[in-house]
């Protein structure tokens, strides 16, 4: 040891002070706060990031940094490239744009961004119609809406008579964006892409049961209540539109 400390350039007397010597209080806050961190990083699937986390740990009234929870290395899942599911049908003609970044495939509120519909089932173009008359229920019940808009992509599915046809009988307003346009449909496939990066890309589902079962308890479980979004003030839709009734 005393050879490799004069090769260091070190004392012996230093050496052993440094290894014997007791934590310092950085240290013991340091470790206090990287359990902290973690908890805070399991308890959200091991998804969030930094400014998530950050928010987590200032609720618990923890006054600390974001380069410090950077530093953890807790680092969130971030969205991949992921093919289209729709198939466009060139001789139907599709509805025009009824609303701009509207929800999608899914029913879904714009302002405070909650799922308050859903549907799962088999991809054929006779699915769609059935989907159309669930999220119709779904909606009254959830929002009591006076007028419903639903917003797809140009998917034979949702070009075909069929779909139209239940769309009037449900008093549902169709609408489709410009081809190639995802700026009128963006919050609904940011949530899709949530969907995928933190569920569907993690598990691996061996009955659509079981992943119908995954989905609603992301959707109802963890989304809506809980789930903090950037755009919300890093708060979840439930607890935004709380506070928003609240400060009203």
């Amino acid at each position: 040891m005393a050879t490799m400390c004069r090769l260091l350039g070190v004392s012996s007397s230093g050496y052993y002070a440094w290894l014997y010597r007791p934590p310092s209080d950085r240290e013991l806050s340091d470790e206090w706060l990287l359990s902290k961190i973690k908890a805070a990083h399991q308890a959200s699937h091991e998804t969030y990031d930094a400014p998530r986390i950050l928010h987590d740990l200032r609720e618990e009234g923890i006054c600390v940094g974001r380069k410090r929870i950077a530093q953890a290395h807790a680092a969130g899942r971030y969205p991949g490239c992921f093919p289209a599911p729709g198939v466009q049908d060139h001789h139907q003609r599709p509805c025009g744009p009824a609303y701009r970044r509207s929800g999608g495939a899914q029913l879904h509120h714009p302002w405070p961004r909650p799922i308050v519909g859903g549907s799962a089932g088999p991809w054929p173009p006779t699915f769609a119609p059935s989907w159309c008359w669930v999220l119709s229920q779904m909606a009254p019940a959830q929002r009591r809406p006076e007028n419903v808009i639903c917003h797809t992509d140009h998917g034979s599915q949702y070009t075909s008579l069929a779909f139209g046809q239940r769309c009037r009988e449900a008093g549902i307003r169709p609408s489709m964006g410009t081809v190639g346009d995802a700026l009128d449909n963006a919050m609904c496939e940011s949530f899709f892409a949530t969907l995928e990066c933190e569920l569907l890309d993690r598990n691996k589902f061996h009955s659509h049961s079981e992943a119908k079962m995954a989905v609603f308890t992301f959707i109802e479980g963890w989304y809506n209540p809980t789930r903090r979004h950037s755009a919300l003030d890093y708060l979840s839709p439930m607890n935004y539109e709380r506070r928003y009734l609240q400060e009203a």
